[in-house]
């Protein structure tokens, strides 16, 4: 959403006349979530901690939507969604209520509770929104979005209808809309039913942030809790639909060739490593045993026995489902990317070794990008790549690098570096990523 809405949308649309094959896409930045806590609406990514719990929330909000969910289930039977999420800037959570969210095109119902009762938020023309369409909001932003296509026989319509959101009220605050002829492929825009121009329609969003980044929240009902017990109601309201919807953004990516290097203190000793990640495995060498896994000799100087064979690490390749930050790190020109690896890596713990089989594998991929954009990541990784080891070694030294190829420099924070201090019983890691 680098502009407004409906502008990326037309450009689908003149693409899919002219035959061209490529899609317009968008990427939402993702805010990190904490147990359940609210963006913070940096629009950065992070790795996202959800809380197991399906405690409800509190307070008399809470208590007041749980009657409603409750008498609507007794009335239905259940079958519906419902989610809490926070339109406008008050702590009070907004109820969203979808009745069959197996129709692609069923709106949603939104409430919220004000002057000891719950109220609708539905506006003239509006009983649901998101119908035939999407429904978006920025967290406690205080207005939402509500667009939607309408395809004729020679052109197509795209609406955005903007909605602001004052506590226990809901009004239309502005409706844009852009036509596309097939034939010609031809854009005419319109604001509030007047023909204007596209600088116009631009300059409307920026007063809604629109053009700001991508941190806006699209609601799908199909993420939501389904309503169909008692049990469901308190997990519809355990959590902000935020941190739902992000969880599901989190995309897997490749992770590459992470290495396990084992340097127990004395020769011939029987380890066992388990891994447990959030995606799944694309490869292992040696093949893992039944607990995801693997039980193995290693000796003091890192060489590893296993069934007759000999290993200098373990090996595995998985798709991990999981977001990276690059709020800090490093531009770095191809040219110097060998030096500046041979320079951070031992910084980071790897020894003479492992640096050099480090730099084998990746420089190949990056010397030939005009820079690279690397941060190495932390708790973004290890979050969802959890490594159980016994006996539990004294020292563990986990480096992922993530990376992406770019034409240009940019100034990017510095990433401050740790480093390690291997001693006793020592776990050493590497691996890493290329994202888009």
């Amino acid at each position: 959403m680098k502009k407004f809405r409906l502008l990326p949308l037309g450009m689908a649309v003149i693409m899919a006349i002219s035959g061209c094959g490529a899609s317009a896409g968008q990427e939402n930045a993702k805010p990190s979530i904490d147990n359940g806590s609210e963006s913070d609406g940096s629009g950065t990514g992070a790795s996202y901690v959800v809380s197991t719990t399906k405690e409800a929330l509190e307070g008399e909000g809470i208590d007041a939507y749980r009657a409603l969910l409750t008498e609507k289930l007794d009335t239905t039977g259940g079958g519906f969604t419902a989610a809490l999420l926070h339109l406008d800037e008050d702590d009070v959570y907004e109820l969203a209520v979808v009745d069959d969210p197996s129709i692609e095109n069923c709106g949603a119902e939104l409430f919220t509770y004000a002057d000891g009762e719950v109220k609708s938020l539905a506006t003239e023309g509006f009983p649901f929104y998101g119908q035939y369409g999407n429904f978006s909001y920025y967290d406690k932003k205080s207005f939402f979005f509500y667009d939607r296509e309408q395809a004729g026989t020679d052109s197509v319509w795209l609406y955005e209808y903007i909605f602001k959101a004052d506590e226990d009220e809901v009004y239309l605050d502005l409706e844009l809309a852009l036509c596309t002829e097939f034939e010609t492929s031809e854009t005419t825009y319109f604001i509030n039913g007047d023909e204007a121009t596209k600088e116009d329609v631009e300059k409307l969003g920026d007063e809604y942030n629109v053009n700001d980044g991508d941190g806006y929240i699209t609601f799908n009902p199909g993420i939501a809790t389904t309503i169909n017990t008692g049990v469901d109601i308190e997990a519809a309201l355990s959590a902000d639909y935020s941190v739902i919807y992000y969880r599901n953004q989190a995309q897997e990516v490749p992770c590459l060739k992470p290495a396990i290097y084992l340097y127990p203190e004395e020769d011939g000793t029987e380890v066992s490593v388990e891994l447990s990640i959030d995606g799944y495995f694309t490869d292992t060498d040696p093949a893992f045993n039944e607990d995801n896994g693997w039980t193995v000799t290693a000796d003091s100087d890192g060489t590893i026995h296993l069934d007759d064979e000999s290993f200098d690490y373990l090996f595995w390749e998985a798709m991990l489902q999981s977001t990276y930050t690059f709020h800090d790190g490093f531009c770095i020109a191809g040219a110097d990317t060998e030096s500046f690896l041979r320079t951070t890596l031992p910084q980071l713990g790897l020894n003479e070794k492992e640096t050099e089989e480090f730099v084998a594998y990746w420089l190949p991929k990056m010397e030939g990008n005009k820079y690279n954009i690397i941060r190495f990541q932390t708790d973004e990784y290890t979050d969802h790549s959890e490594l159980k080891i016994s006996p539990e070694p004294d020292t563990v030294i986990r480096v992922f690098m993530t990376y992406y190829g770019c034409d240009n420099y940019i100034n990017i924070s510095k990433q401050e570096i740790e480093t390690p201090h291997r001693a006793g019983f020592t776990v050493v890691e590497w691996g890493g990523s290329e994202v888009g």
